[in-house]
């Protein structure tokens, strides 16, 4: 089930990728290139892309190859249930203002939150099964996509796999790939 969930999301990204670029033929800028509101909203937009591609890295390195074996509750997994979903949610927006297009931003957070919507429900169900009241207890003191530090906790060392982090790298870099693309 776990692999089917991870192919559902994968086929919905490249599908975001194809409008994205969609979008980038038929759509104009929502505000004149060179401005200081644009530059702005440019900058912003590499920034949250960058928290993005740093965030979900940051949660690979937690999960060390563990998931589906272990209830994660460590590090970003303490601030909230779907870190790597809120890290995209980030980057979604990064990506739609770095685009100087609204339809692309509108477009993106549309799939985002329908698709992960109904993806996340689905885990949670494959992980109540798996672990039961240790799910039902993490669920009552940490929220689905609403981070809070209140509950942070991080452990004295973790367990990762280097080959894990690498591809967690190498998938980083596409969050930092449309600011060269749109500047094309």
């Amino acid at each position: 089930m776990a692999k089917d969930l991870n192919k559902a999301r994968m086929r919905n990204s490249r599908r975001a990728v194809w409008l994205v670029v969609l979008l980038c033929l038929i759509s104009n800028s929502w505000m004149e290139d060179g401005t200081p509101l644009h530059e702005f909203f440019e900058y912003a937009g590499y920034i949250l892309s960058l928290i993005c591609a740093f965030g979900r890295i940051y949660c690979t390195a937690f999960l060390g190859g563990r998931k589906n074996q272990v209830l994660m509750t460590d590090g970003p997994f303490s601030i909230v249930r779907n870190p790597l979903y809120v890290f995209s949610l980030i980057g979604i927006v990064g990506v739609g203002l770095v685009s100087s297009r609204f339809t692309i931003l509108a477009a993106l957070l549309i799939m985002h939150l329908i698709s992960y919507h109904f993806l996340v429900r689905r885990e949670e169900a494959r992980l109540l099964e798996t672990f039961g009241d240790a799910y039902r207890d993490y669920c009552a003191r940490v929220k689905r996509f609403i981070p809070s530090f209140k509950h942070y906790t991080q452990p004295e060392s973790i367990e990762m796999q280097p080959k894990l982090l690498l591809i967690a790298i190498r998938d980083a870099w596409v969050w930092l790939l449309p600011y060269p693309i749109f500047e094309l």
